[in-house]
């Protein structure tokens, strides 16, 4: 018997109406229109837009509804920020607090349509691995609902010769499969590229992805972007690296940013841009004109590099808005790209699927025959019309079930 059912809906780049058909948490046909047949369940989409989940590629769970009184207008301001609010709680509390403001999040992006979620998750020499304990937790307990992947994201201080302990500890989570990817943020360091390069020795030698933040300042130095190129080839993890933000490379000259891509290209490097967090921060030292603090999405298109969006932070001291929401993210990026005819349009609703998936490696993801049915359906004809209305989200669909509904419901007065 098939379990779920949806009639009469309208694909991706699709002119007609079809009918989807799920066994077993995945899809098992795409016809056309046809009779109603036995199933367990049963969906008359009534033409609105059926679409591969969203992927939020890039996110930080861990920091996720911490909303300290002191203002951050800097990205070190946020950190610091972050980093008080850390010193208030016991190991024991940091556990619960942890799960409680990710688990909020979380709900909010399962009810936006979201049915997998990567988040970085804090790793320090005062807490060690706590906070991904927690998310450990918490995964197993959201997995019917949300699929959730943990990057280890290492804040450790001093020098790179004073931290064998610490990369010690991140060898130790990733023996014991805590997490799926190794990250950090290399340029923090004067030793940047050492830091580079023994964070992906350990990445490599775990067989596990890397997944850094690179090069999020307003200087016109890409080192670490060009160095984790250069060590994605030489170690043969072409397709297993993502590059968070990469803001610096719209301060470097055009021959230089061109070269920079044209080696994320060879390297099948995984680009993530987060535009809503790095217009709030970037940039807060230059006067006018002042740079939209993005990298250079359409550059990386025009070179058929992977480039995805996410929501990145969420209500926390490094951006005080945000609601989880793949669909108002994707607007935004649109918006920052200067990419909202229709056509450009669907490249954003790809660049927050398809393009998201390939940088997680969700090889079973998709909207066809065969492939998990983690969808979501809404309140629209096409996908253009989805962003601009920011459409309801009328059903989510994680591994064939549904997990989330919602309508909305207006009443105008003329």
């Amino acid at each position: 018997m098939i379990d779920l059912a949806i009639y009469q809906a309208q694909l991706p780049n699709n002119s007609g109406l079809l009918d989807v058909l799920i066994t077993e948490g995945k899809i098992v046909e795409i016809r056309r229109p046809g009779p109603i047949i036995e199933s367990k369940d049963s969906i008359d989409a009534n033409g609105s837009l059926l679409s591969p989940g969203f992927i939020d590629s890039h996110t930080h769970l861990d920091t996720t509804g911490v909303m300290p009184a002191g203002e951050s207008t800097t990205l070190a301001q946020a950190i610091q920020n972050y980093s008080e609010y850390l010193r208030n709680l016991t190991p024991e509390e940091l556990a619960a607090d942890i799960k409680k403001r990710a688990r909020r999040s979380l709900r909010k992006a399962v009810v936006a349509g979201t049915t997998s979620i990567r988040t970085h998750v804090s790793v320090d020499a005062v807490n060690g691995w706590r906070s991904v304990e927690a998310m450990n937790e918490l995964r197993d307990e959201m997995q019917p609902y949300i699929e959730i992947q943990i990057t280890a994201f290492p804040v450790f201080h001093g020098r790179l010769d004073e931290q064998q302990e610490h990369f010690d500890m991140l060898d130790r989570m990733a023996r014991n499969r805590l997490i799926n990817a190794i990250g950090g943020a290399p340029h923090f360091y004067d030793e940047r590229i050492g830091f580079t390069r023994e964070l992906f020795r350990i990445a490599v030698k775990n067989d596990l992805d890397v997944d850094f933040h690179i090069d999020e300042h307003d200087n016109p130095n890409i080192d670490t972007f060009l160095e984790t190129a250069r060590l994605t080839l030489e170690n043969k993890y072409e397709g297993r690296v993502s590059c968070g933000h990469v803001t610096a490379l719209c301060r470097v000259d055009d021959g230089l940013a061109a070269e920079a891509i044209a080696m994320a290209k060879e390297a099948r490097l995984h680009i993530i841009t987060l535009p809503s967090c790095n217009l709030y921060l970037m940039a807060r030292a230059d006067r006018q004109p002042i740079p939209r603090g993005v990298t250079r999405i359409k550059e990386f298109l025009e070179a058929g590099v992977n480039i995805a969006y996410a929501s990145d932070n969420v209500r926390d001291p490094f951006r005080p808005i945000g609601n989880a929401d793949m669909l108002e993210e994707g607007l935004l990026t649109g918006q920052v790209a200067q990419m909202l005819s229709d056509s450009e349009l669907q490249v954003i609703h790809r660049m927050g699927t398809i393009h998201a998936a390939r940088a997680m490696r969700l090889d079973d993801y998709g909207l066809a025959v065969g492939k998990r049915a983690d969808l979501v359906l809404l309140d629209a004809s096409d996908i253009a019309s989805a962003f601009r209305d920011q459409a309801t989200r009328l059903a989510v669909i994680k591994n064939g079930r549904i997990v989330a509904t919602s309508k909305r419901i207006t009443s105008v007065a003329f």
